[in-house]
């Protein structure tokens, strides 16, 4: 890890003129971050990272294969010593909380100036977590007290079941441990999701997370 050197970038996205513009943002002649080595894709990274040495791992968010929670479970194993900031223009509270609750370091969105970025990257280097735009302890109060909303007259038994999807348990996982049969885990679900005018507990876990619905 870094010591008095400008942090050193290893950025990975797979557009070329995202990379190419954020390298002018920052020059090692006259800041303290600089990128050391880059890649379009996370196999490549995956490949050739390792010949390189850097500070932290600036990713973006999708690629045109692979998901974003599986491609950063990849980088960790790969590098567990190194942190993990996610770059990305997805400002949705949904991507924020499931990549903090996956491990990474930090959150910047692209439209983020260069003091912000440079701010992050020195809070992550010193060893904290930096999410500006999520506060977990915020946003869970927040979840409990919408899904509990009377407006929605979720039963006892209906709010476990969406305490446990939004702590990321499928279906199946959900009747076990609240020892129901699948199929009753699946008509509550169709229950809350009427109730919430979503279709897929995707856009179920999305309305409650962003609140856009209570």
């Amino acid at each position: 890890m870094a010591g008095n050197h400008a942090i050193r970038l290893y950025y990975i996205d797979d557009h070329q003129v995202t990379r190419s513009g954020f390298r002018t943002i920052f020059r090692s002649t006259r800041d303290t971050v600089t990128v050391v080595g880059e890649a379009n894709s996370v196999r490549q990274a995956l490949e050739e990272a390792g010949n390189t040495p850097f500070d932290i791992i600036l990713l973006d968010l999708w690629f045109p294969s692979g998901d974003p929670l599986n491609n950063f479970s990849l980088l960790r194993a790969a590098f567990p010593n190194h942190p993990i900031v996610i770059y990305t223009g997805d400002r949705t509270t949904f991507w924020q909380r499931r990549m903090y609750k996956a491990g990474a370091n930090g959150y910047i969105d692209k439209d983020a100036g260069k003091t912000e970025i440079r701010t992050i990257l020195e809070q992550v280097m010193a060893g904290s977590r930096c999410f500006p735009n999520y506060r977990p302890e915020n946003e869970f109060k927040k979840v409990i007290d919408g899904y509990r909303d009377a407006r929605y007259k979720l039963s006892e038994e209906e709010q476990q079941v969406v305490a446990l999807l939004l702590d990321g348990h499928p279906s199946l996982a959900i009747a076990e441990k609240l020892d129901l049969h699948a199929s009753t885990i699946d008509k509550a679900l169709r229950r809350i999701r009427k109730k919430f005018k979503v279709s897929t507990n995707i856009e179920l876990v999305k309305a409650l997370l962003t609140m856009d619905s209570v």
